[in-house]
């Protein structure tokens, strides 16, 4: 009579997987900034690729002079909006700190006023004449000016990877062939055809994506202006 031996416990296999998904979770971590950044040099690239070829169709120009004109359209589109809103931006800043002294006095005679009507609040906002919310609003500006290092650093690091994103879009629309055959050399022979017919959908998706984003930006914007005005 044979009796069953236990089947023993196989540690390795556990402790393998367990650490290859760790490392896996860890590794995506690091690099899902760059798979954002270079998500975003893709849409652009698209956008840019997609006005080329609407100019192309229409002038019958080079591929690389419409490209050209794309950009440069695009990038002077991006400057006249900043020339038309940072402008006011800055006024309705300065505005605001001019007339802060006077918001920040009226706040606290309002305080003062409804502590007089209700003593028990007194305990809360303080006596008269203590400033409560200069000291308050000095107490944050000293940690801004404080974070300054910080700030800067963060302001550096945004226009390193807004200036990678659009060096990104630019090469991606200027080949997009070529990154794209090199993505697909990636995958089995049997399969390229799919994952070409594939990527072409994706495209066309999110060229359709992105016009509809900015036809419904227009249209927001437009009856925002309208209704402002």
């Amino acid at each position: 009579m044979n009796s069953e031996q236990p089947r023993r416990f196989k540690f390795a296999p556990i402790l393998t997987a367990t650490v290859l998904t760790v490392l896996l979770l860890w590794l995506f971590k690091t690099v899902a900034q760059v798979l954002v950044l270079l998500m975003l040099g893709i849409l652009i690239s698209l956008y840019l690729g997609s006005v080329a070829d609407w100019i192309q169709r229409r002038t019958k120009l080079d591929e690389r002079f419409c490209l050209t004109i794309a950009i440069l359209g695009s990038l002077g589109a991006v400057v006249l909006l900043a020339f038309v809103l940072v402008p006011p931006v800055v006024d309705q800043t300065r505005q605001l700190i001019q007339d802060l002294p006077r918001f920040i006095n009226s706040w606290e005679s309002g305080i003062d006023s409804l502590a007089d009507r209700l003593p028990g609040m007194r305990d809360l906002v303080g006596n008269k004449g203590e400033h409560r919310t200069l000291i308050a609003a000095y107490d944050q500006v000293s940690g801004l000016f404080g974070s300054i290092p910080t700030k800067v650093f963060e302001i550096v690091h945004v226009a390193i990877n807004i200036f990678a994103v659009g060096v990104m879009a630019i090469y991606l629309s200027a080949h997009p062939a070529l990154y794209r055959e090199w993505l697909i050399a990636l995958f089995p022979p049997i399969h390229r055809d799919l994952v070409r017919d594939v990527l072409s959908e994706l495209a066309d998706s999110l060229r359709a994506y992105i016009v509809g984003q900015l036809l419904a930006m227009s249209f927001l914007g437009a009856l925002t202006a309208v209704g402002l005005w």
